[in-house]
Parts: C-alpha cells; sequence; structure tokens
C-alpha cells in the first residue's frame, strides 16, 4: 500500500488529499521553496501541478540562492508536466532568469562551493555560463570576507574554466588587514608571498616599508630578505642600517650580510655598526666562533686597533694561540707592550 493510500485511510478521500497536497505544494512555491517541495515529493509521489507564476517564482529563487542542478531538475520536470513535456514557463523566463542564476553561480564562488561537476550541471541544464564578471566579483568579496586561501585560483578555475581576477585594492586592503592583524614572519610571511604570487599585486610602497619596519623591529633580517625578494621592493636606508645592527648585536653578520646587500641595492653598514660588530665579537666566548674575522672579509673595514688589542689578550688567556697568529696575519697589528706582558706572564705561570 503506498503512503498516498495509508494517508488516505486515515484523512477522507484520495482526491481530496490530492487536492490538499496541491494546496502545500503552491504555498510552498509562492514562498519559493523548491527544495521542500521537492522532499515532499519525494515522499508523497504526488507530482505538483503547478501555475505558471508558481514555477517562475520557483525558478528565480532557486537560481539566486544556493543554486542546485538537481532542483532545477525538479523544476524543469514540473514545468514539462503542467505544459504537455514542453518547459513552456522556462523557455520564456528571458533575463529576469538569467540574472538570477549570475546571482546563484555568485553565492556559490563566495561560499567556496565550487564543485566542477555542478557548475556543468547547472550550464548544461539553463545554458547559462558563469559569467567572467560573475566570478572576478564574487571572488574578490570572498577575499573580503575571508581572506585569500591557499588554493582559491586554482580551484575556481577547475570549476569554472576560468581563472579570476583579484582586484588591486581589495588585495592592498587584504595586506594592511594583515599587518594590522597577523604577524608576518614565520609561517605567516609564506601567506604574504603566496598573495603575491597569485595576484601578481605587490604591496604598496608605505605597507612594504611598514612590513620592513615591523621585521627588523622583531630582530627577523632573514625574513625581512624574504620578503624583499618575492616583492622586489627595497628597504628604506634607515631600515637596511637597523638590519645590520640588529646583525652586529647577535654576532651574526656572516649570516644576511651579503644578501642584505643585495637586496638594498648595494648599501653597507656604517662605521659604528661595524665598529659593534667587533667589540661585541671579542666580547663572545671564541674570537673565530664570533666571526670576528669575517666582518673583515665581508665589510672589508678593519677593527680599531683597541679592540685587536683586546682580542690578543683573549687568546692568550683562553690559550688559543693558532687564533692569535691568524690575527695578527689578517690585521698586520703588532701586539702592544701590555699584550706582550701577559703573554709573558702566561708562559711562565
Amino acid at each position: 500500500m503506498s503512503l498516498i493510500d495509508k494517508l488516505t485511510q486515515i484523512d477522507g478521500s484520495k482526491e481530496e488529499l490530492t487536492q490538499n497536497f496541491q494546496k502545500k505544494y503552491s504555498k510552498l512555491a509562492s514562498a519559493g521553496d523548491a527544495w521542500a517541495i521537492n522532499q515532499l515529493f519525494s515522499q508523497i509521489k504526488i507530482v505538483p501541478e503547478l501555475s505558471d507564476n508558481d514555477l517562475i517564482t520557483l525558478y528565480i529563487s532557486t537560481a539566486k540562492g544556493y543554486v542546485s542542478p538537481y532542483v532545477l531538475e525538479s523544476i524543469l520536470e514540473w514545468d514539462k508536466k503542467v505544459h504537455n513535456g514542453k518547459p513552456v514557463v522556462f523557455n520564456k523566463l528571458g533575463d529576469d532568469f538569467s540574472k538570477a542564476l549570475q546571482e546563484g553561480y555568485f553565492t556559490l564562488i563566495r561560499e567556496d562551493r565550487t564543485n566542477k561537476e555542478n557548475f556543468h550541471k547547472l550550464e548544461k541544464l539553463t545554458g547559462i555560463p558563469v559569467s567572467e564578471e560573475t566570478i572576478n566579483k564574487a571572488f574578490n568579496q570572498r577575499i573580503k570576507d575571508r581572506n585569500l586561501g591557499e588554493y582559491e585560483f586554482n580551484k575556481i578555475k577547475q570549476a569554472t574554466g576560468i581563472m579570476p581576477k583579484a582586484d588591486e585594492k581589495v588585495v592592498q586592503n587584504l595586506y594592511k588587514n594583515c599587518l594590522r592583524k597577523e604577524k608576518i614572519s614565520g609561517q605567516n610571511l609564506f601567506y604574504w608571498e603566496y598573495i603575491a604570487k597569485s595576484t601578481k599585486i605587490m604591496p604598496e610602497e608605505k605597507t612594504a616599508q611598514l612590513a620592513f619596519r615591523y621585521l627588523v623591529n622583531k630582530g627577523k633580517t632573514h625574513d625581512l630578505i624574504r620578503f624583499s625578494e618575492f616583492t622586489g621592493i627595497k628597504p628604506e636606508k634607515n631600515i637596511v642600517q637597523d638590519a645590520y645592527k640588529i646583525l652586529a648585536q647577535k654576532n651574526s653578520f656572516s649570516t644576511d650580510y651579503e644578501d642584505l646587500k643585495k637586496i638594498s641595492g648595494g648599501i653597507k653598514p656604517n662605521e659604528k655598526t661595524i665598529k659593534l660588530a667587533y667589540k661585541i665579537a671579542v666580547e663572545g666566548n671564541s674570537i673565530w666562533d664570533s666571526y670576528f674575522k669575517s666582518i673583515k672579509e665581508l665589510t672589508g673595514v678593519n677593527p680599531p686597533e683597541e679592540l685587536v688589542q683586546k682580542a690578543y689578550a683573549k687568546c692568550i688567556s683562553k690559550g688559543e694561540f693558532k687564533n692569535y697568529e691568524e690575527l695578527y696575519n689578517t690585521f698586520k697589528i703588532e701586539p702592544s707592550k701590555k699584550v706582550r706582558e701577559k703573554l709573558a706572564k702566561y708562559l711562565s705561570s
């Protein structure tokens, strides 16, 4: 026994019950709820007999929302049912439906429901492909709403066949939001790099310099170099000098010096910073572990004589006579009387 037969036993005649369900269908159609009609139909198996106005409402409302090819297929079948096998209402929809469907496509892309099969079926059913304008508009709205994910571009292209284009203003705002709300270094720097490479839109000069300043204030010289490399933007001279100072303070001149010089267009550290680098190197645990010699090789600037004398003295106190010899061979500065006395004392003790 069918469901409708069972319901008839409970609530009157089959004809009356069918008429009441048709009224229910009409109410749902007036509300534009094709999904609910479909759900009801799947249970009671009474084909909706809808008016042309009801069908128009369903076509337009379904197209505007989270448009589904399966729901549209159902409406087409209902359309054919009341028009001797032909979708008469659909064929008369015209521009209103086309516009509504572009709204539906917009919603699918904006909400990351970019399924290739659905887009293909919708185009085949309606004869209306998603437009490039809709894709770009939805894509840029998606950036505004939730920022830019790693596979956004290719995912949309795979579903629609069109590569979206990011809007310059939207992307610049995205950079600014990132700068305000998120750290730039570490993994977040990969996000900046992805935005730059995928959109082909680089941050504006002011934003880039703020990013450089953030990185140098955090002591992230390596990230600063990476940022410059993928944007093609040079940090300002004062930022470069501050970055050199960080290298000096960290005893790491040999780490990022050459790259920093390269991305800055050849800017070299000032004499004060070089002297600081030598001073901190002398104060380190070992002259050579602290890159004392490499500072000379990188900058071409000799340390002040008093620092070399301190280095001699330190080598003696630590018994590092090979380093003592290298110091002399590198800088050609004669050990002072005080250093020679320290050596004599070391040897006699």
